[in-house]
């Protein structure tokens, strides 16, 4: 069998145990680098299941001229799908080439106010507000997943611990299960 030799086992270690998850990306045509989307590709189950609820989080980006909006709210979506507060996105213009970057004191005087707002939430311990991308993300693993769970529990009863799906629901499932000749073998 084929083992795979990597460090993401030590990458999601490290972001399950950071105290601010800072997700950094140069902007390529409009979005993140290779890399960033490999690492957000193999995190893929991630999207599901909210694991780094409530960990404070940051993104930023870098480029020559554009595109930094586009990768900033990606970067954002990405951070809302796992579950973290983010402070919002770091971006900055004039990076042509490696180390020349002549808008460098530009830049960290234009985002000095929210370094100075995360050190202060973070040392007072302070819950950063739901924003609307964790509420759209939050509504959309909702209705995704509750259609499973019904499903699941139809077929297998209700899992201890878990709330039962409304009665309503259920008969609307039924009937359309019925109606799309849904057999058991396609349902488990």
């Amino acid at each position: 069998p084929l083992s795979k030799k990597d460090d993401l086992d030590e990458i999601k270690a490290a972001m399950f145990e950071c105290d601010l998850l800072i997700l950094a990306s140069p902007v390529y045509t409009n979005q993140v680098s290779a890399q960033m989307k490999a690492l957000f590709d193999r995190l893929f189950t991630w999207c599901h299941i909210f694991p780094l609820l409530g960990t404070y989080s940051l993104s930023a980006c870098t480029t020559g001229n554009d595109g930094f909006r586009e990768t900033g709210e990606f970067l954002e979506k990405m951070l809302a799908t796992y579950g973290t507060s983010s402070f919002g996105t770091i971006s900055s213009t004039g990076a042509f080439t490696p180390g020349f970057f002549p808008r460098r004191t530009r830049t960290r005087a234009r985002n000095k106010r929210l370094a100075e707002r995360v050190a202060r939430t973070m040392l007072q311990g302070k819950k950063l507000p739901v924003n609307a991308m964790q509420r759209r993300m939050f509504k959309a693993m909702k209705r995704k997943m509750g259609a499973s769970h019904i499903i699941s529990c139809m077929r297998h009863g209700t899992p201890e611990g878990q709330p039962a799906p409304g009665w309503l629901r259920t008969k609307l499932f039924e009937r359309l299960l019925k109606k799309a000749n849904a057999s058991d073998e396609t349902l488990d």
